[in-house]
């Protein structure tokens, strides 16, 4: 595990949400125009929650700059499923953040490789990421990178994994409805991020995150890189902690 790791464990599930909307208030508040990326799915969800509730009304929104972590490939721009329209429903109109400080992913894209490199064109000029708020799929993948992503990848597109199609199947009413490729912010994207919180909750995260953190940096394990970088907070419950602390 790095030395530059901070681990966190919340006692229940309000104590993880607020826990998590004050670390990133934290992180970026005194910053001029922070640039963050946030992750959608359910374990963000009550951070979001507390962020409106506890935080709405900080200035910080104003300037506050966020550029879309991963999506799915070939939706239609308007398409509820879509990972920005989530983020913007639950984070993003709440809080205000300027239409014009939102960078994300155009999913229907005619050339998607040619957005992918625009995403990496923007962030060289934008960037680097001052916040990485990241969660972990169970077979060890960040955003969209998957196992046997290159840990000097930047952003890309790809076919999903059949793990990913299957936990995102709920979200779909079936494994057949899933799209079967999307675009990410890559690894090297990430890691070159100033801080790096890492959201974890449930026994079935406590495996992988495990490996991620104490065991062999590979790119078998994607969320191995956090091992390799500085200023990472890990915010787990203790189901997800068990075998880490």
């Amino acid at each position: 595990m790095s030395s530059g790791m901070r681990i966190i464990v919340a006692e229940d599930e309000q104590e993880f949400n607020l826990r998590a909307a004050s670390l990133v208030v934290e992180t970026i508040e005194s910053l001029e125009k922070p640039l963050v990326t946030f992750p959608t799915g359910m374990t963000p969800l009550g951070m979001y929650r507390a962020l409106v509730a506890e935080y709405r009304d900080r200035p910080l929104w104003r300037t506050l700059r966020f550029v879309g972590l991963d999506e799915y490939a070939g939706l239609p721009s308007d398409d509820p499923r879509l990972f920005s329209l989530w983020v913007v429903k639950e984070c993003l109109d709440p809080l205000s953040v300027p239409l014009e400080n939102r960078m994300c992913f155009v999913s229907n894209a005619a050339d998607i490789d040619a957005e992918a490199r625009r995403m990496n064109e923007w962030l060289l000029i934008h960037g680097p990421l001052d916040l990485a708020v990241v969660g972990i799929g169970s077979n060890g993948h960040i955003a969209f990178n998957e196992p046997g992503t290159a840990f000097e990848s930047g952003a890309h597109a790809l076919a999903l994994t059949s793990e990913s199609i299957r936990s995102n199947a709920r979200y779909w009413g079936g494994e057949d409805h899933v799209p079967r490729h999307g675009i990410t912010l890559g690894l090297a994207n990430l890691a070159a991020a100033r801080h790096t919180l890492v959201l974890a909750s449930g026994p079935a995260k406590s495996g992988v995150l495990a490996r991620a953190l104490t065991g062999p940096v590979t790119v078998d394990v994607p969320a191995s890189y956090l091992q390799t970088i500085s200023n990472v907070t890990i915010l787990a419950d203790k189901a997800a902690a068990q075998y880490i602390i």
